[in-house]
C-alpha cells in the first residue's frame, strides 16, 4: 500500500494513470496532500488530464495499490468523479507560502464519508492537509 511510502517516492506517483475497479481510467494524480502536523501521506490529488473539463478529486492513498505504471483504486469511476473536489484556488493561504493547495478539515471529512472510511488516527487532528506537488512542477503554480 503507497500510505507507507516516503513523500519523495510519492512525488514521483504524479502523473501516474489511476484506474478503477474495471480498469477503466479515472485520470492521473497530480497532487499528494500530506497532514501538515505530521508529514503523514493522506489523500491523492487525481485529475482527468484535460483542462478545464472536470474538478480535481481527493482520492484516499490509504486503498490505492501500484501495479506497475498505474495505480488501482477499489472504487469506480463514477464514484471517484463525485468525491470532493479541489482546485488551485482551493484554501491558499492557510499556510505560510501563498501559492501551496491545501484541505480544510471539514473537506477532508467530506472525502472521508464520501468514500465511506473512517478518519485515521492520524488524521483525527484539526490540521490542515498541505499539497506535496511533483518537485520540477511546484514553481508552476502561482
Amino acid at each position: 500500500m503507497l500510505e507507507t511510502y516516503a513523500i519523495e517516492r510519492l512525488q514521483a506517483l504524479v502523473g501516474h494513470e489511476v484506474v478503477d475497479t474495471a480498469g477503466e481510467s479515472v485520470g492521473y494524480v497530480d497532487l499528494v496532500f500530506v497532514d501538515d502536523e505530521t508529514g503523514t501521506p493522506e489523500w491523492l490529488g487525481v485529475w482527468n488530464g484535460v483542462w478545464d473539463t472536470q474538478p480535481r478529486v481527493l482520492v484516499p492513498l490509504a486503498s490505492v495499490e501500484e501495479m506497475g505504471d498505474e495505480l488501482r483504486i477499489p472504487w469506480s469511476k463514477d464514484v471517484v468523479r463525485q468525491a470532493p473536489s479541489y482546485d488551485e484556488d482551493d484554501d491558499r493561504g492557510l499556510f505560510d507560502d501563498e501559492a501551496v493547495i491545501g484541505i480544510s478539515p471539514e473537506k477532508e471529512e467530506a472525502a472521508h464519508e464520501h468514500y465511506g472510511l473512517e478518519r485515521s488516527s492520524t488524521s483525527m487532528s484539526a490540521a490542515r492537509l498541505r499539497a506535496w506537488d511533483h518537485p520540477e512542477r511546484a514553481g508552476n503554480r502561482a
